[in-house]
């Protein structure tokens, strides 16, 4: 299963942001419940997780944040995984720009 993270993560976040963006929201409810179903438990799976999430642009990472009160309106573990790990790297890049 791990070598199917590499190939559905990105693809998958990707799908979220588009989804934020647009405001469809019954279809991002899907797509969220389907990143669970990718995830299992995210609390488990957390470093996994974040390792995939690397490849996101900054941009499209910071819009994500930005909008997780959607995110967390349907699916809570996936916001608690998210927001640590976009506080991180926001952080990180604060910290490169400098």
């Amino acid at each position: 299963m791990a070598k199917n993270f590499s190939t559905t993560v990105p693809a998958k976040i990707s799908i979220i942001v588009k989804l934020v963006e647009a405001r469809k929201i019954k279809k991002l409810k899907r797509k969220l419940h389907s990143l669970k179903n990718t995830f299992g438990n995210i609390g488990s799976n957390k470093a996994i997780f974040c390792q995939h999430l690397e490849d996101e642009s900054a941009e499209k990472i910071s819009y994500v944040h930005s909008n997780l009160p959607i995110l967390n309106k349907y699916y809570s573990e996936t916001k608690l995984a998210l927001d640590s790990y976009l506080e991180h790297r926001l952080l990180q890049a604060r910290t490169l720009s400098k």
